[in-house]
């Protein structure tokens, strides 16, 4: 009996697996797989269900400089994992063994519980050991846990893409969908600091886009209700100020050029450049070598600086931050006062009704306007944009100049 109810218990498991998805190695169509790969430099790849990397993120600075000038999008994922490697190589983040007595570590991170995914998963863990072995790196690879579904829902309301409401509804495989296109919106844009930057201006032009389009329902009340006309426009006009003094102040303090903090930024990355350099130069040496010693005291040293000038960025950020918290709390109350008079103005019984016979033309203005919404930041800020991509250019460039010469 029991060896009867195994067999069945079996045929169970077969059937289960010839209908749902998770239990084949092959995806749904529109599945989007997220890919992490941390050795700092740290990237993000979106992996379609065709295999194919729709977008490529930096995680952090060294993911900016790596990615910078390089085309991952339309490679099939492994492709595009070696050329990661290949690249975190050429640019000194990995070491030869002879050259390196420390084992570096590359961290994997791959979503979904679906067989595709840890199939995936699986092949990138052997392309990266592959080469690894090939070029004779002192590196091993591990696998770091996945964002969570709650993770995932969390960053996609953070792109501005969906409201908390919408993602609340949505499931992974939405989720990362969104994610996805968030990604491929911004693909220009290269720092943490600029995506950060643009999400949130979008967000906040979405809102008061909403809001404006209630106000202009207002337009044509007459006699007594022009008042509530006067009112709502008076506290969206603060409102509106509140935003523009964010957007603007979020901008200045972090994302700038001329902003004390991307100078903090530039010169850590010049340090890094250095600290790579004395780090190749130093694991070249024989410990027995008169040179060994003092090329080892001058890489703690530098190492020593380093930290100094991160400490000094954090500082920079910080204090930006508390700037930024204090425009926050008066753009929540701008928004509590706008929403409060609302609330209590002398509208027409059929006010909400007007609003809802509007509520298609609404939506259809609100699509237009995120899906211009990259076009004009781009263009409001474009030669910022370049001044940020020709100085993570010229770091990479560096990084490359200092691996050919201490070869």
């Amino acid at each position: 009996m029991r060896k009867i109810f195994g067999i069945l218990l079996l045929m169970l498991v077969v059937l289960s697996c010839a209908t749902l998805t998770a239990c084949s190695k092959e995806p749904e169509d529109g599945t989007v797989t997220r890919v992490e790969i941390f050795v700092n430099p740290d990237v993000e790849f979106m992996v379609d269900s065709e295999n194919k990397v729709v977008a490529v993120t930096a995680l952090n600075d060294d993911g900016s400089v790596l990615i910078s000038g390089e085309v991952f999008v339309g490679l099939d994922y492994k492709d595009a994992v070696e050329k990661y490697v290949s690249l975190a190589k050429s640019l000194g983040y990995l070491l030869e063994e002879e050259k390196n007595n420390v084992e570096a570590q590359i961290n994997v991170s791959v979503s979904g519980a679906t067989a595709y995914a840890k199939e995936l998963k699986k092949n990138i863990n052997s392309k990266i050991d592959k080469f690894l072995k090939d070029n004779k790196i002192n590196a091993s690879v591990k696998e770091l846990k996945a964002m969570t579904v709650e993770e995932l829902r969390k960053e996609a309301v953070n792109t501005s893409m969906v409201t908390e409401e919408e993602a609340a509804e949505m499931n992974e495989k939405q989720l990362l969908q969104v994610l996805s296109a968030s990604r491929i919106e911004t693909a220009e844009l290269l720092t943490k600091e600029m995506r950060d930057a643009y999400y949130r201006a979008k967000e906040h032009k979405i809102s008061f886009a909403e809001k404006e389009e209630v106000q202009n329902a207002m337009e044509g009340l007459t006699g007594a209700y022009q008042k509530a006309y006067s009112l709502y426009s008076t506290a969206l006009l603060v409102y509106s100020s509140a935003i523009q003094a964010l957007d603007d102040a979020r901008y200045n303090y972090l994302v700038s050029p001329e902003s004390e903090y991307q100078k903090a930024l530039q010169e850590l990355r010049e340090q890094k450049t250095e600290i790579i350099k004395e780090r190749t130069y130093t694991m070249s040496l024989n410990v027995d070598d008169e040179e060994y010693a003092s090329a080892t005291l001058k890489l703690k040293a530098s190492e020593e600086d380093y930290d100094r000038m991160l400490a000094n960025l954090e500082q920079i950020g910080t204090q930006a931050n508390t700037t930024l918290e204090n425009l926050i709390t008066k753009l929540k109350s701008a928004e509590t006062a706008l929403n409060e008079v609302y609330k209590n103005l002398p509208l027409p019984a059929d006010f909400e009704q007007t609003l809802k016979d509007k509520a298609k033309e609404n939506e259809a203005k609100l699509n237009a306007l995120k899906d211009n919404f990259f076009e004009e930041f781009e263009q409001n800020h474009k030669s910022d944009l370049d001044a940020l991509a020709s100085k993570i250019s010229e770091q990479k460039q560096k990084l490359l100049d200092n691996a050919k010469s201490n070869k």
